[in-house]
């Protein structure tokens, strides 16, 4: 249960915990105490807040923190917080934290193509759905496979049909399995 001794948090000892580590020059910490002052639509002061809050995430993705950039993405591909929608940014902040080789952030930008909201060619698409897929990411493997096998990515030929036409094949064979290896049917599986 939620309520036992090991799942009680202390916000403030957490908060306070944050607040030195981000003195200490750790990105998560000032990310963490940036999303712990997020803005509250129902604040007066709601558009200075989410000014301070967008600065503050644009520091720290500008620092190289990738999970800053994500979120950040996320807000301008969103349109969150009552923001504009602005597709290219939020795909520049995805491209910054695919740098540092973060899949989510491959996986992100993939979407942004595969909807239409920013336009790239299909090589470009492939090659970042491969890149995702070698980074394990399990959410682009059927894309890989399916680029190899519609004729693209050759070059790479090898590569996936050592290592991603088998994993794709056992992941597809396990959801055709039916009962789990303990023997016990999961209708949510």
């Amino acid at each position: 249960s939620c309520n036992d001794e090991y799942h009680v948090v202390d916000e403030r000892r957490y908060l306070e915990l944050s607040e030195r580590g981000a003195e200490a020059g750790s990105s998560l910490c000032r990310l963490t105490l940036l999303d712990a002052g997020k803005p509250d639509s129902s604040k007066a002061d709601f558009w200075t807040s989410l000014r301070r809050y967008v600065d503050g995430m644009e520091k720290l993705a500008a620092s190289g923190c990738g999970l800053a950039a994500i979120s950040l993405g996320d807000i301008y591909r969103d349109g969150d917080f009552g923001m504009r929608k602005a597709p290219a940014k939020a795909y520049g902040l995805y491209s910054q934290a695919a740098a540092f080789d973060d899949y989510d952030a491959y996986e992100r930008l993939y979407g942004l193509m595969r909807d239409g909201l920013v336009e790239r060619n299909q090589d470009y698409m492939d090659m970042c759905a491969l890149r995702c897929t070698r980074l394990g990411s399990e959410a682009l493997l059927k894309e890989t496979v399916d680029s190899y096998r519609a004729g693209r990515l050759a070059p790479f030929a090898a590569e996936i049909e050592r290592y991603y036409v088998p994993e794709l094949e056992e992941s597809e064979a396990d959801d055709d399995d039916g009962p789990d290896d303990d023997g016990r049917y999961d209708a949510y599986a």
